[in-house]
């Protein structure tokens, strides 16, 4: 899958996944009333848990986009993995790290 297919297919996940949600309450109560919007029709995003589940999934988002992006330029021998979640420490929670492919001297 090339750079542009893997950013869509991820867009477009996200979008299933949570951004039309987002989206909706932004245009159609927040920014933009819509005609009979009401706050009772967005009570779900009232709440501590929403606010820090939307703010995680749109981090999420942010370092998926930035890593996918980066990946792209980077220069023969160099990768980005992914640190499995069991292995990140809870004072330093990386998720990203550069792995480099050296060759083994003679």
């Amino acid at each position: 899958m090339d750079l542009k297919d893997e950013l869509v297919s991820m867009m477009k996940k996200y979008r299933r996944d949570w951004q039309n949600e987002l989206a909706d309450f932004r245009n159609n109560y927040l920014d933009h009333v819509g005609p009979g919007s009401k706050q009772e029709d967005f009570t779900q995003f009232y709440s501590l848990e929403a606010a820090e589940q939307m703010f995680h999934n749109v981090w999420v988002a942010i370092e998926e986009i930035v890593i996918l992006l980066l990946a792209a330029k980077l220069l023969a021998g160099v990768g980005i993995y992914e640190i499995p979640e069991a292995a990140r420490t809870s004072y330093i929670p990386l998720r990203f790290r550069l792995h480099f492919n050296v060759p083994p001297t003679p």
